[in-house]
């Protein structure tokens, strides 16, 4: 009977060991986490490289960055800006020495006018490398905006025979990627050709998106936009010389 006793005590113990060491390392994961983030909202390079392995790398909602230094890239963009973070931890599970954690992510980038919303389920695995958890992958997959009202433009053209379609578009790439430096990548202009009708008067239209308002006014009202609009009034006023124009919005 002693001997069952010991050998039952034994057991929870153990039992109890486990459960707190496993606690233990999900905590120690966690925190691995906050601190890559809490040294990207100080856009330190070097303390967010101590928080990830070698062989790092991600996806961004579809986007794949190879390796840290191609996602250490895009967040330089953010420098200048003020971050806010939220990291509500959904699961967190420990399998030797490897961990996966699932998290909901809420954060807000500001830097004057402009700001930039993420809101986003991630998915990381770190390893367990000399007892220490580091960021191995990292997945974002984005959840609905609700600051974005898809807000369009629309330029319905009628663009002479005579007038390159190539010239113009070359000018809508320059523009789509002076945007995307200025922080919106998922903004700018897309070009597209109106199938002909029999009725039809318009051959191209111009989309643009902008998700809200606010944006198309920071956009459109930022220095860099309007130089590459002056380097370009030329060419664009002869291809928007006989349109219509639109803005939409959800309702």
């Amino acid at each position: 009977m002693k001997k069952l006793l010991l050998f039952a005590s034994l057991l929870i113990l153990l039992f109890g060991c486990s459960k707190s060491d496993q606690k233990a390392e999900e905590a120690n994961a966690k925190a691995a986490i906050k601190g890559f983030y809490d040294a990207a909202m100080k856009f330190d390079y070097q303390g967010m490289r101590t928080f990830c392995t070698e062989d790092f790398h991600a996806i961004e909602n579809g986007h794949v960055y190879k390796n840290l230094d191609e996602f250490l890239e895009m967040a330089k963009s953010l420098e200048g800006s003020k971050g806010q973070i939220n990291m509500d931890f959904m699961q967190a599970n420990i399998d030797g020495n490897f961990a996966f954690l699932v998290i909901k992510f809420d954060a807000v980038w500001t830097k004057e006018p402009h700001q930039w919303f993420f809101n986003t389920i991630e998915n990381y695995v770190l390893k367990n490398v000399k007892g220490k958890w580091l960021i191995s992958f990292w997945q974002s997959t984005y959840l609905p905006d609700k600051h974005d009202r898809m807000y369009t433009t629309i330029h319905l053209m009628k663009v002479p025979e005579k007038l390159p379609i190539s010239d113009f578009n070359e000018a809508i790439l320059k523009a789509n990627s002076t945007i995307a430096a200025l922080g919106y990548p998922d903004c700018g202009y897309k070009l597209l050709k109106v199938i002909a009708e029999k009725d039809s008067k318009f051959t191209w239209v111009l989309e643009g998106k902008w998700k809200n308002p606010d944006v198309y006014k920071n956009i459109h009202e930022s220095k860099e936009v309007n130089d590459l609009y002056q380097q370009n009034m030329k060419v664009l006023e002869s291809y928007l010389n006989d349109q219509i124009y639109l803005k939409a919005e959800l309702p």
